[in-house]
């Protein structure tokens, strides 16, 4: 290939070149300036992407192991991938088990997404035969009866603007922090702390997306 030849393919290459850079920069720009972007360790972190509605479900605990007694912090997310606004029908088609989901603020009912503990190892495979533990409080809260329509993600964002049947608006943030040290068996009040063993945290929303992690409680020395 002559001098001249080899220019003009450099040139052409050019353009290509920083195409690709600027859409990878974008990429890692977003998930970096997400609140919700997911450490590195993916042992603990999962998350899963509905390409239909262009949204991200995400879970991340902060450790593998803790000792009996101590909290694990566990950050539930939906992400809105879109760079501009994503408008979505409410849903809730959450995968099941043998018990119920604990939801941030239950009282609200804003927020179609939510996570379980299960004493044990689990996969999506055979999830289904798990019973949940009673992660939260008991509570008399009165859900909202207000049935929620829409959501209105805001671009590349987890705040969004959730529309009533009764024409209202309010504004909700699909991102949870939660921490856990233990259960409420049989309904009590009383806190008890997890047991010594393995345990899988299973987050979901309302779209049809699970995530799955795992943590193993230790005994006290």
């Amino acid at each position: 290939m002559s001098q001249p030849e080899k220019v003009k393919t450099y040139n052409k290459m050019i353009p290509v070149i920083i195409v690709v850079i600027v859409v990878a920069v974008g990429i890692v720009a977003f998930h970096f300036s997400n609140p919700t972007a997911l450490p590195v360790d993916t042992d603990k972190a999962d998350y899963n992407v509905n390409n239909t509605y262009e949204i991200e479900l995400s879970t991340a605990i902060s450790n593998t192991s803790i000792v009996k007694g101590n909290n694990i912090t566990v950050v539930l997310a939906v992400s809105n991938l879109d760079s501009s606004d994503n408008l979505m029908d409410f849903s809730a088609t959450y995968p099941s088990f043998k018990g119920n989901y604990s939801f941030p603020n239950p009282g609200d009912g804003y927020l179609p997404m939510g996570i379980a503990v299960l004493p044990g190892n689990y996969s999506a495979d055979n999830m289904s035969n798990a019973t949940p533990l009673q992660i939260s409080p008991p509570s008399a809260a009165d859900v909202d009866s207000q049935a929620i329509n829409q959501y209105e993600f805001f671009p590349a964002s987890t705040s969004a603007i959730a529309y009533t049947d009764t024409g209202q608006q309010e504004r909700v943030d699909f991102s949870e922090k939660l921490s856990l040290g233990g259960s409420y068996p049989g309904n009590s009040t009383q806190l008890t702390y997890f047991n010594p063993g393995a345990y899988t945290v299973v987050g979901a929303d309302g779209w049809g997306m699970v995530t799955i992690l795992h943590f193993t409680v230790l005994d006290q020395s």
